[in-house]
């Protein structure tokens, strides 16, 4: 998923949380969930006992990322609401 676009703001959290690019692009490429709000979408994707979200938009077709994080609360991401 080379066409992925990231917002100044999306850069800043995964360098400060030291998630990388690749990270980020296996979740939107291949997430285990998603769930859309309007024009926002989660990505989610499990990572051992883990599980990542990447904050996303869709513009000119492009993902753009908006924010990024790793949380240990995996039951909250992945079970409840249904996948898009």
């Amino acid at each position: 998923m080379n066409n992925i676009v990231y917002t100044v703001h999306g850069l800043r959290r995964i360098e400060e949380r030291k998630i990388s690019r690749k990270t980020v692009e296996n979740a939107l490429a291949n997430p285990d969930k998603k769930i859309q709000h309007q024009s926002i979408t989660k990505a989610i994707k499990r990572i051992n006992n883990k599980v990542i979200v990447v904050v996303y938009k869709m513009a000119e077709n492009k993902p753009t990322v908006i924010t990024a994080f790793i949380s240990s609360k995996t039951e909250k991401y992945l079970a409840g609401e249904p996948m898009v």
